[in-house]
């Protein structure tokens, strides 16, 4: 069981999200430097820079503030972010939910690697880091579910 005291779940929940906006930021300007060779107009490609990174940082903040919001008000003691892994005990329905989640964090982590390929190294920490994000919100969810949080 790993569980984690309410103050480092929060730190580690919100670094967790910060590396991920900047695994996005260093992937996507990496992105926007080595161009497309099947686009003509490559100047269309300054939209990477001058929207998306920008809108990565306010859902960051917005999401860190949410964190730490919940996190604050929270009366849990401590959280396990691999609950989300332990299936025994579970309903048909519980079961069947989990796995779906993770199915489609699993798509989303595949989906996340391929949208910023051109730089493999930031485009793997991307993904991995999104999935773990995915896997700590889970928990924190569950925890509000239950009255914790």
């Amino acid at each position: 069981m790993l569980s984690l005291g309410k103050k480092k779940f929060i730190i580690l929940t919100i670094a967790v999200l910060i590396f991920n906006c900047v695994m996005f930021t260093l992937g996507g300007m990496a992105a926007f430097r080595a161009g497309d060779g099947g686009v003509e107009n490559q100047a269309a490609l300054i939209l990477i820079p001058a929207f998306l990174v920008p809108a990565a940082w306010v859902v960051t903040a917005v999401l860190a503030a949410l964190i730490l919001i919940v996190g604050l008000a929270a009366k849990m003691s401590a959280i396990d972010p691999a609950e989300i892994f332990k299936m025994s005990g579970l309903g048909v329905f519980a079961k069947i939910f989990r796995a779906g989640y993770l199915a489609f964090a699993l798509f989303l982590m595949l989906f996340g690697f391929l949208l910023l390929t051109p730089e493999w190294l930031s485009a793997g920490l991307y993904a991995l880091s999104g999935g773990a994000l995915l896997v700590l919100l889970f928990s924190l969810v569950r925890a509000a579910a239950r009255g914790e949080a």
